[in-house]
């Protein structure tokens, strides 16, 4: 079984995500921010995939995507952002995908997401 993890600040969003993908038989762990995943991979935690938002308060998902790359981990990281008031959209999302192999954008389209985490777990 696939091991997936959700990193977003809203849990209720991060809830939803997790029930989605475990109907689609995927094992599904969620962390609440930056801070949780990054030491969770640190404990050596394995995941296939990793599905982050980007702005979050403390360590965000650049932190999460940097030290993924700086440990030379080998997961496929998805980032979702639905923007914020400081940043552009366009300009999260085009920084992101220089480091993540693709991107969702909030509000979050379920088929979508199940068809990226298919297709990168």
């Amino acid at each position: 079984m696939k091991r997936v993890m959700i990193v977003d600040d809203n849990k209720d969003l991060s809830d939803m995500i997790c029930e989605i993908l475990r109907r689609e038989n995927y094992e599904v762990t969620a962390k609440y921010d930056g801070e949780q995943a990054i030491e969770s991979l640190a404990a050596g935690d394995k995941y296939d995939l990793v599905l982050t938002d980007i702005i979050m308060p403390e360590q965000d998902g650049y932190d999460v995507l940097n030290y993924i790359r700086k440990e030379k981990l080998g997961i496929p990281v998805i980032v979702m952002s639905g923007g914020g008031a400081v940043v552009a959209v366009d300009e999260i999302l085009l920084t992101a995908k220089a480091f993540a192999c693709d991107i969702l954008s909030k509000p979050i389209q379920f088929d979508e997401l199940t068809d990226k985490v298919k297709k990168w777990a």
